[in-house]
């Protein structure tokens, strides 16, 4: 006869209980319709006492607990997806803002330098390569600026002076000694002592005053269509004791005057038959050995003018006549010379 070994208690399952108990009672009640939801009461001591009872309190409470980490679970999955789906929401709704409130960020981060298109002066078969924009044209190559007149004081040096000047709206270089002009007064050779010289395009009158105080007994002409920039230049030739400068405008130069000298930083973007039309008008004025210095710009075409002037006053004076070649390169200007031989 075979006996079967009595399993005795394990003192744990009876504490399983009591835990399975407790958590039962703080579950909250559900509907009383339901029957399946109506409150059960629990025996801990009658559990404990029977393997059967035992396993399935252990069981319920296995599955209680099962059931309450998945809601908890299926809650805070919930509770994310919706916080998740709100962010996201707002991160659609607030890119267009950001890109309308930033239009040129990769630009700005990653800007692109290119040169400016070089004018060609040796090819005529085409239009003007420069045009001047209305509003710059109002400004200084109208005969009379609509720009307010406010006029102030500047200080700038003139082939090693510092000499007080007046500007104002509506000339070139309103309120400094622009780069070219100081490229030429730099580089240009010293003038003679006597002679008739001239300013083409005298803005407020930095060449012309420079050339006066250089050769105080020479006779220095300003010459401008800007009515404004030839008051400026007459009034700032008075006030720094240059009484041999002749303001004038262009037309009211006598033809029978030639000169000696000639200075100037040309308006090139008055466009390009403008300009070659402007320089072969007062260039053929030069006396026989006169010599004429011009500064321009490189990316505005100032090396193809060089061939240009030489090709037009061969053909217009004959060959040889005058000599057209670069004196001097600097921070990216070039400073045109040109002699008249016979």
């Amino acid at each position: 006869m075979i006996h079967q070994r009595r399993r005795k208690p394990n003192p744990f399952d009876s504490r399983a209980a009591h835990r399975a108990a407790r958590y039962q009672r703080r579950r909250p009640q559900a509907s009383p319709d339901s029957p399946a939801s109506a409150p059960t009461e629990t025996n801990a001591p009658q559990e404990a006492t029977t393997h059967g009872n035992k396993t399935s309190a252990s069981a319920q409470r296995a599955g209680n607990h099962a059931h309450s980490e998945r809601n908890a679970r299926t809650h805070d999955h919930g509770v994310h997806a919706s916080q998740s789906h709100g962010q996201a929401h707002d991160q659609v709704k607030s890119e267009p803002h950001q890109k309308a409130a930033h239009p040129t960020d990769s630009n700005v981060a990653n800007p692109q330098v290119t040169d400016q298109p070089q004018t060609d002066h040796t090819k005529t078969d085409r239009p003007q390569a420069q045009q001047a924009p209305a509003g710059r044209a109002t400004q200084y190559f109208a005969g009379a600026p609509t720009t307010e007149d406010v006029r102030r004081t500047i200080t700038v040096t003139l082939r090693g002076r510092d000499v007080p000047m007046d500007v104002s709206n509506g000339v070139f270089s309103t309120d400094r000694l622009d780069l070219g002009t100081r490229v030429l007064l730099k580089h240009a050779p010293q003038p003679p002592a006597h002679g008739t010289f001239l300013d083409l395009g005298c803005g407020w009158g930095p060449i012309a005053v420079a050339l006066a105080l250089e050769s105080p007994h020479a006779d220095v002409w300003a010459v401008d269509v800007n009515e404004r920039a030839l008051d400026l230049t007459r009034s700032n030739a008075e006030r720094n004791g240059c009484a041999n400068v002749r303001v004038s405008a262009a037309d009211a130069v006598p033809q029978d005057v030639r000169f000696d000298l000639m200075w100037s930083n040309p308006p090139i973007r008055i466009g390009k038959e403008a300009l070659h039309e402007l320089l072969m008008q007062w260039l053929v004025r030069l006396t026989v050995g006169g010599r004429a210095y011009l500064v321009v710009q490189r990316n505005l075409g100032a090396d193809s003018l060089i061939p240009w002037l030489q090709q037009a006053l061969d053909s217009q004076c004959g060959e040889q006549s005058f000599a057209v070649s670069k004196n001097a390169s600097s921070k990216g200007y070039r400073v045109i010379e040109i002699v008249r031989a016979r």
